[in-house]
């Protein structure tokens, strides 16, 4: 006898054989329900109905109800393993059950950024624009025109001031004193004067050293040169101006035949860099510190930190974002927080502010 099958989707199968029909049992092609006439009737039953079935039919059943055990089994599993994971997760959190995230106020985060902003005054500006001294000093010192042999007369700024002596004898005695170097010296004048009589011991004046005042050159006609130097009047902050190219320099030495020049242009592209390049390092400190701690040296000094708006890690790209942004409206912040609870651009970066203990739950 053959049979004809009908699958779930209303196609018919056949003819096969009794065989090839039980041999479907048990791989499953075939189901208790599965609609089943032989080759001669042309009414439909389905396969429970059909006797040498049965008994593959009752081990299907026992099959596949094992199978669903196992499968049931294991997803319990799974959603245990799911609660495990995400009550650890939630458990490492601060706010579990006795606590809720509590927004940072304006003068927390205020002193937390002027905490941060003394520290790197004394780190990274020191270093920064001290690399940028010794740049523009050793730059000065290869683009000095040495050329020059000797100081012009027109160049230089020394002025000599002339001694006002008393007599003669005080003449010769503050000469002395000069050329010896010896200003403490007692010195008595035994000379006898117009009149013949003897004078009273008479102590010089000593010398007054005048202390060095560094002078400006707003005639020169040229570049300043290696021997426009200490000798001839300049020191450190001398102003030196090239009337013939309108162009200003400034003395960053005034080293005897060494005194290094260099034009107010290139020293002022000099720091600009030096400025370009402490805010790189602010964005790496903020975006670093955010990115991998959740807050810098003065947030953790103030007692808070940085969290997505759903109190999930904040990773480095949302860190970096946020300290940029920070540089850019940071100014208004205080109003902000003071008028929604935080800053623009923590709306702006989906991010909050808010403190390391926050508010008892009732």
């Amino acid at each position: 006898m053959k049979y004809f099958i009908k699958d779930i989707e209303g196609k018919e199968h056949g003819p096969v054989d009794q065989e090839t029909l039980a041999k479907w049992v048990d791989e499953d092609r075939v189901t208790a329900d599965t609609p089943v006439r032989n080759q001669l009737i042309v009414d439909w039953k389905t396969a429970k109905d059909v006797p040498f079935l049965k008994e593959r039919l009752s081990e299907q059943a026992t099959r596949q109800e094992v199978v669903q055990n196992h499968v049931g089994r294991s997803v319990g599993v799974l959603k245990s393993l799911k609660n495990n994971v995400f009550q650890k997760e939630e458990a490492r959190t601060t706010f579990m059950h006795q606590h809720e995230p509590q927004n940072a106020s304006a003068p927390q985060r205020i002193y937390a950024f002027l905490f941060d902003l003394l520290l790197i005054s004394v780190t990274l500006v020191p270093l920064i624009f001290g690399l940028g001294l010794y740049v523009a000093y050793d730059g000065a010192g290869k683009t000095t025109d040495r050329s020059v042999s000797s100081v012009r007369e027109a160049d230089i700024k020394i002025v000599k001031k002339p001694i006002i002596v008393e007599s003669a004898t005080d003449e010769v005695v503050a000469a002395e004193n000069v050329k010896t170097g010896n200003a403490k010296k007692d010195v008595k004048d035994a000379k006898a004067d117009k009149s013949g009589k003897d004078t009273k011991e008479v102590l010089p004046p000593a010398p007054v050293k005048e202390r060095f005042k560094a002078a400006d050159n707003m005639d020169a006609v040229t570049a300043p040169y290696t021997k426009a130097d200490h000798a001839a009047g300049y020191g450190l902050g001398s102003v030196w101006y090239n009337n013939m190219h309108r162009e200003t320099y400034l003395c960053l030495s005034g080293a005897v035949d060494n005194a290094r020049w260099m034009s107010q242009a290139e020293l002022a592209r000099i720091f600009s860099w030096c400025a370009v390049i402490l805010i790189f390092g602010i964005i790496i400190y903020y975006g670093c510190t955010l990115g991998y701690f959740a807050q810098t040296f003065g947030m953790w000094f103030w007692g808070i930190f940085i969290t997505k708006s759903r109190i999930k890690e904040v990773y480095f790209f949302r860190a970096f974002a946020f300290t940029v942004l920070m540089l850019l409206v940071g100014i208004i912040s205080p109003l902000f927080i003071y008028i929604f609870g935080r800053g623009l651009h923590d709306f702006l970066t989906g991010v909050r502010i808010i403190r390391v203990a926050g508010r008892t739950k009732v």
